[in-house]
């Protein structure tokens, strides 16, 4: 949610400017030595545009299969969504940059957190924290992102693992029948929005599509992803589990349609 989708590496050109202070008799002091910065290399987006466009076409069939024909086939969401974040790494060439393995740190302890429960049968108190624990890791790779520099394509890496929980989310809550079947269109959304723009002829990889800015975006998602969790919370009142599952609705789908709307009037 907050990772930029273009990193910089710097190359120095210190030396140059030492030889040119001693020709010009003149000694160039290390602060006003100019420093070029050269961009990493482009991303693919044709690469990113087919793996998102197949985890779209295999996602939406198995959040449809969940959700009106067996809640069961939310069992193979942990080892499907382990093949396509690997796929995704090396789709991005990912792993150059610590900030890519806070990414990748905390999609894992989702994924084991939500095997774990489908193994024991029960969404414990202690899985639960680990779902917290790499949901607050989402602020740390951003940190670490800025501070130590990240890879061209650190933030659909965060992208599609803010993604990656979204679908985790929705299937524990309804596999275990904590929240309604509604919690499943969270996830769907995101990839109808990638099939709708690939069939208009619009960029899909862009975490920032509105002019760079994404701060509408991140804020919804971070006020879903505070809802989805409460929803989880095995503390929580049954009772208010289903208005904030719908709030959470109400929430991401006008994002979504918002991105849309500003995306085609501009490709007009």
């Amino acid at each position: 949610m907050s990772r930029y989708i273009a990193a910089y590496g710097s190359a120095y050109t210190v030396s140059a400017a030492r030889i040119l202070g001693v020709h010009s008799g003149s000694v160039v002091p290390r602060d006003r030595i100019p420093e070029t910065r050269v961009a990493a290399p482009a991303l693919d987006a044709d690469r990113i545009g087919r793996w998102m466009r197949l985890q779209a076409l295999l996602w939406l069939p198995i959040l449809g299969l969940a959700a009106f024909v067996d809640l069961r086939v939310l069992l193979v969401v942990p080892a499907v969504l382990t093949v396509g974040e690997a796929t995704l790494w090396h789709v991005l060439g990912a792993g150059r940059y610590a900030a890519d393995y806070v990414t990748g740190g905390r999609t894992i302890v989702a994924l084991l957190a939500t095997s774990f429960a489908f193994a024991s049968g029960r969404l414990e108190l202690a899985l639960w924290s680990l779902l917290v624990f790499a949901a607050i890791a989402d602020l740390v790779d951003g940190f670490v992102a800025r501070r130590f520099g990240s890879s061209s394509g650190g933030a659909v890496l965060d992208m599609e693992a803010d993604q990656a929980s979204f679908v985790l989310y929705a299937s524990l809550a309804t596999y275990f029948g904590i929240a309604p079947k509604v919690m499943l269109v969270l996830p769907a959304l995101r990839y109808g929005y990638v099939l709708l723009m690939s069939l208009r002829g619009l960029p899909i990889h862009d975490p920032k599509p509105l002019d760079g800015d994404n701060r509408r975006a991140r804020l919804v998602c971070a006020i879903v992803v505070v809802l989805q969790l409460s929803i989880l919370a095995p503390f929580m009142d049954p009772g208010v589990r289903s208005p904030m599952a719908w709030i959470a609705l109400a929430l991401l789908l006008p994002s979504y349609l918002s991105d849309v709307v500003a995306l085609s009037r501009r490709a007009r």
